[in-house]
């Protein structure tokens, strides 16, 4: 059955709705998001992320031990987040001792995640980093640029770098009109990608394959909704256009 619940912020009675697919803007943070969300049940067009249509008041994270976050409605102009680098234009978390901002579903991105095939013939384990290690997969850079920084899920065999900040720009292109244009040259990549670590055919179809499942999982996390619904439509994304 869907939760009911209140919008304290906005006034609206919000509906769960679980099996949705279409893009959506936020009108929390007015970011992006895909999969599951909670939307007015007067169908007013008001919709909200999961994650910001019941904030949590204070909120801590590993990554800033020694801070405490605190939930706002708006941060002071020309913020960026702390995790994806993008710019804060509603809700936010912010840290006042030492000015850190994360965007409500940067804040609850899952810090380690086991990515697997249906079929249970390959699997990869991703960690979330603070800080780049090496180039990102996407950009081929290890860091974005001078004024912005992006946390990173890295593969456990090392090989696999993933900007957060490249995924979401990559997830909102792909959902945007149900086009596949940049997945279609992601998927080409880790075709190419396969091919240069292994002489079997076999073999880099299979690592290009779980690849796809785990950038299949990052776009869906950054976009709002890791449920393994939406890792399938992103990943069949990849298929369709692989």
């Amino acid at each position: 059955m869907a939760r009911l619940i209140s919008d304290h912020h906005h006034h609206h009675d919000l509906l769960l709705s679980a099996d949705e697919i279409e893009p959506f803007c936020c009108y929390g943070c007015w970011e992006t998001g895909l999969g599951a969300r909670y939307a007015c049940v007067e169908r007013c067009g008001h919709v909200l992320h999961k994650y910001c249509a019941n904030p949590r008041e204070i909120l801590t994270h590993p990554f800033f031990p020694d801070c405490t976050f605190h939930f706002l409605e708006a941060s002071k102009p020309n913020r960026r987040c702390d995790a994806c680098g993008g710019d804060v234009s509603g809700y936010v978390y912010h840290c006042f001792e030492q000015g850190w901002d994360l965007h409500p579903c940067c804040a609850y991105l899952k810090h380690r995640k086991l990515v697997e095939t249906e079929e249970g013939d390959g699997s990869m384990l991703l960690t979330l980093h603070r800080r780049e290690r090496s180039e990102c997969f996407v950009c081929g850079k290890k860091r974005l640029n001078r004024n912005a920084r992006s946390w990173t899920y890295v593969s456990e065999c090392g090989k696999y770098h993933f900007h957060v900040a490249c995924m979401k720009k990559e997830a909102i292109e792909a959902a945007d009109e149900g086009r596949g244009q940049e997945i279609e040259k992601l998927a080409n990549k880790v075709s190419v990608a396969g091919r240069s670590r292994s002489a079997k055919a076999s073999k880099f179809a299979k690592i290009a394959k779980i690849v796809k499942i785990a950038i299949g999982f990052v776009m869906a996390a950054v976009l709002g909704d890791p449920s393994t619904l939406l890792i399938s439509v992103m990943t069949t994304l990849f298929s369709n256009n692989g």
